[in-house]
């Protein structure tokens, strides 16, 4: 069970936070509204107990 989470990427040299929520439940999907571009993703996660993340993945929106 995770609590929360908070995503991060690296811009001009800081971490800038982007998305943050509460809890995350199978096949949760979270919609950045604007174009990110960076060389470093960060996810922070929160729990009672031992964290188990089975996946992760980063998609590109479509442009058609």
């Amino acid at each position: 069970r995770i609590d929360s989470y908070t995503i991060e990427v690296i811009e001009n040299n800081k971490w800038k936070k982007i998305a943050t929520g509460a809890s995350i439940g199978p096949k949760l999907i979270i919609k950045i509204d604007k174009t990110v571009n960076t060389t470093n993703v960060r996810i922070k996660l929160s729990a009672p107990v031992c964290i188990t993340l089975c996946e992760f993945g980063l998609y590109k929106k479509s442009t058609t």
